[in-house]
């Protein structure tokens, strides 16, 4: 496993058809930041998975499948670093679960979420370092 991180845009940049994970609330609201470009996925098969926080939604989108981190439950709050973890935990169980090697995303919840993306990429070594799942972070 590695976490690799480029510089760029993730939609333009990384290759065609690799699954995307990024962090959400459990409302599903994706109006800022980088859940805004992921709002063409079905939004009422994600509510159907009611997915609390903690937890992980997964739609597609332009052919790439998308996990959605549900990190916090309003989209007004910010999450906090247990459920973060959670949603990574799930990821990889996800991952695991749908054959899936390579994850991009942006730095997450260090955005509008406001965490040092330095923690959050431990938390990324941490939970992902004797797997055979890559994660590729794009910064802009």
């Amino acid at each position: 496993m590695g976490v690799y991180e480029y510089k760029g845009c993730l939609f333009e940049c990384s290759p065609p058809g690799t699954s995307v994970a990024h962090c959400v609330s459990a409302n599903l609201r994706c109006g800022r930041g980088f859940a805004r470009l992921c709002r063409g996925q079905d939004f009422a098969d994600l509510r159907r998975q009611q997915v609390r926080v903690g937890g992980v939604a997964v739609g597609w989108q332009d052919g790439r499948q998308i996990f959605n981190l549900v990190t916090k439950k309003h989209h007004t709050d910010i999450p906090t670093l247990w459920a973060i973890r959670e949603s990574l935990y799930e990821l990889r169980r996800l991952c695991y679960m749908h054959g899936v090697r390579d994850i991009c995303s942006p730095a997450l919840a260090s955005g509008l979420d406001t965490h040092n993306w330095v923690t959050i990429r431990e938390m990324l070594h941490d939970i992902f370092w004797n797997c055979d799942i890559n994660i590729h972070v794009y910064h802009l």
